[in-house]
């Protein structure tokens, strides 16, 4: 599916792959709150039909003309300078002033540190659980050697490293090395380094493909490949009229 029908709803037909009709989010949500991350890497047409269920709680499930009324709060995020976007002609402006009521600017973790050890706490619970495995323990020469390393990729980059750790080693209580080793093994390269080179798109779309297919058509994972997130994806996908 696409980004519209994941937010919105889509009836069965409405494109390739919809066997069945299925809620969107705005549905499940009535009278609730829906987090949006990664807003501006909604696609103009997105951000116009968001704006419509901004303005009027009204919205389109994709391939119906049935008006279907909502009540949602939204709570955005962005790593993007909106402002910016707007002047690019990427982020509709008015869209921009009905999500910017209350703005919270988040510091990246290399700018509070403190929040690193129950961070990596709190990961390694999440993945031990999901993934039904023992307990792991962090150690504190661990927690210190986290918090002199730079994360450009702030929380992402700090979650996928402790996913990464827990991976690769087999110890029940994770050092420094344990966490310095899986930094040193970085995450599964997308597979352009071994393309011919070609122009910037044909090699996006070969890597987008291969990631798909890499992940047997799971949008999350093949996100996780591409170091991106799901939006960014639905992006792509749309862009190249892929659909997984």
């Amino acid at each position: 599916g696409t980004i519209d029908s994941e937010l919105f709803g889509h009836e069965k037909g409405a494109f390739t792959g919809a066997v069945d009709s299925r809620k969107g989010y705005f549905e499940e949500a009535d009278g609730g709150t829906i987090f949006l991350d990664e807003v501006a890497e909604l696609p103009l047409t997105t951000q116009a039909r968001l704006l419509r269920v901004l303005e009027s709680g009204q919205y389109l499930r994709v391939g119906s003309s049935e008006v279907r009324r909502t009540n949602v709060r939204i709570v955005a995020a962005t790593n993007v300078d909106l402002p910016k976007a707007i002047s690019e002609g990427r982020f509709r402006e008015d869209l921009f002033y009905r999500i910017n009521l209350i703005t919270v600017t988040l510091p990246p973790l290399r700018e509070r540190r403190e929040d690193i050890a129950p961070l990596v706490e709190h990961f390694t619970k999440q993945w031990c659980a999901a993934n039904h495995a023992s307990r792991r323990t962090v150690a504190r020469d661990a927690i210190a050697a986290l918090k002199r390393m730079p994360f450009p990729g702030n929380i992402r980059e700090l979650k996928n490293l402790v996913e990464r750790t827990i991976l690769i080693s087999q110890n029940d209580v994770l050092h420094a090395e344990d966490f310095e080793n899986a930094a040193a093994l970085s995450p599964a390269p997308a597979p352009v380094a071994a393309m011919p080179y070609g122009n910037l798109e044909d090699i996006e779309l070969a890597a987008v493909k291969d990631a798909l297919k890499r992940s047997g058509g799971n949008l999350s994972q093949a996100a996780a490949i591409l170091g991106i997130t799901r939006q960014s994806l639905y992006r792509r996908m749309e862009k190249y009229h892929i659909t997984s």
